[in-house]
């Protein structure tokens, strides 16, 4: 969350040392070196994962993908058939294979391996809308299918039209036509007071409807599958083929998804146009918010993210997996404003339900700005157990330890934190000034 690939490197290898024969584990790490871009390591780790469990398909398609990037296409589609020959009407596997063809110069097989997995795959999602009492849309025929490829062009000159009048900075058109302005300097009372029922149908509704237009798409679904796997340049490919597809083109899934890949790519400016298209084709998409005030709160603009996390939690319900780090970057910002209680009160959010270093550091900093000396200190005792190597926190408990008058305390916490790299000018400043106050607390006395 705050790209500190050092420290999250080291955590996936404690993963790997206390369970060196948990498959996942080093599929996970696969994953990291896929965003850190370290394929060699990448390719390492799934030889790994497959090899204490052969039959995991996540771990096979992973490595046909890294395979078929390093132009290895024998292994890559020794892999893919692997993952047919137990699943053999599995839509990502096939859509990889259609890609792997193309990537060879088999053009002919290229398409007649699209044109299976695309009846897989509208068989599957026929399936998936009859479980929720949708009813399937009629098959095309193939004069239909023509003036549709025929209108997609046209749409798309007006999509690319509309995209330079309505993707200024902060302002979004929803599908009624009617604008909201959610600017750098915005104090509209939509944002900061909505009424629930804006927010229209639940969580539980709303992911239906998201797996439907994922689902409605091979590349959709195969992009989703790298997106989540770190694979970004490749799921680029796949994003590309959706944008030119006659049943695909752009849709709020699809700029959420290009949103994703740019936030990965730290591409903040390209990130925030896709996410402004996708609001403008659902502006009640709470992905889309959190995903915008994600890349606010990375341009420094923390006002802005202030005001669109807030809105976020708004929503009646969000799913657990986003929630953390919205709870983190919102108290953050709370804390720098100086607004100690509620910042406490958003830390203490992630503390419960999926505690580390960060949050429990964030309550502690704010206990001790609070002059909540003794919570403060159990707060940090938490943080150091989760990660004893935090710099802040062996600061902070120097701080406690010279206000509560515990001087070998003192110093050694701040001998810690200079051994650590403190990077923090004005907390270092802070506990010289107290320690020169007290005379004590600094072993250079």
């Amino acid at each position: 969350m705050n790209r500190n690939y050092d420290l999250a490197a080291y955590y996936y290898q404690e993963r790997i040392a206390r369970e060196k024969d948990n498959f996942s584990n080093w599929f996970d790490y696969a994953a990291f070196n896929l965003l850190i871009e370290d394929l060699a390591r990448s390719e390492e780790c799934l030889k790994e994962c497959i090899s204490i469990n052969p039959n995991d398909l996540n771990g096979l398609l992973l490595f046909s993908v890294i395979s078929t990037i390093q132009e290895k296409y024998e292994m890559a589609e020794t892999f893919l058939e692997r993952v047919i020959a137990q699943e053999s009407e599995n839509v990502i596997a096939w859509t990889l294979y259609a890609m792997l063809y193309e990537q060879k110069g088999q053009d002919l097989n290229a398409d007649i391996t699209l044109k299976k997995v695309t009846k897989m795959n509208q068989a599957q999602l026929n399936e998936l809308m009859i479980s929720m009492n949708i009813q399937p849309p009629q098959p095309e025929t193939e004069d239909e299918a023509t003036k549709k490829e025929e209108e997609l062009v046209d749409d798309s000159k007006i999509h690319s039209e509309s995209k330079s009048r309505n993707s200024k900075r902060g302002t979004i058109t929803n599908p009624n036509k009617s604008k909201i302005d959610i600017g750098p300097k915005s104090k509209s009372p939509a944002i900061i007071n909505p009424k629930i029922d804006e927010f229209g149908p639940t969580l539980k509704e709303r992911e239906a409807t998201t797996e439907l237009a994922i689902k409605k798409s091979i590349y959709l679904r195969t992009a989703c599958f790298l997106i989540k796997n770190n694979a970004f340049s490749w799921a680029e490919k796949f994003m590309a083929k959706e944008l030119v597809n006659v049943n695909g083109g752009p849709s709020c899934q699809y700029h959420i998804l290009l949103t994703k890949i740019k936030l990965a790519k730290n591409e903040l400016e390209e990130a925030e146009k896709h996410c402004c298209e996708a609001l403008s084709f659902d502006y009640q998409n709470y992905e889309a918010w959190i995903l915008w005030a994600h890349i606010r709160y990375l341009a420094g603009e923390f006002r802005d993210a202030k005001e669109r996390y807030e809105r976020v939690l708004l929503f009646p319900e969000l799913p657990t997996h986003h929630t953390h780090s919205i709870y983190i970057r919102l108290a953050s910002i709370y804390l720098k404003e100086e607004n100690y209680e509620e910042s406490k009160k958003l830390f203490l959010y992630p503390c419960k339900n999926s505690p580390s270093c960060m949050s429990w550091l964030g309550v502690g900093i704010c206990c001790y700005r609070l002059d909540q000396l003794e919570e403060a200190k159990n707060a940090l005792a938490e943080a150091n157990i989760l990660n004893n190597k935090a710099p802040e926190v062996w600061a902070y408990l120097s701080l406690i330890c010279l206000k509560t008058t515990k001087p070998l305390e003192a110093e050694q916490a701040y001998k810690y934190a200079i051994k650590l790299n403190l990077d923090n000018p004005e907390l270092l400043e802070e506990i010289h000034m107290l320690q020169e106050q007290l005379g004590f607390g600094n072993p250079e006395f």
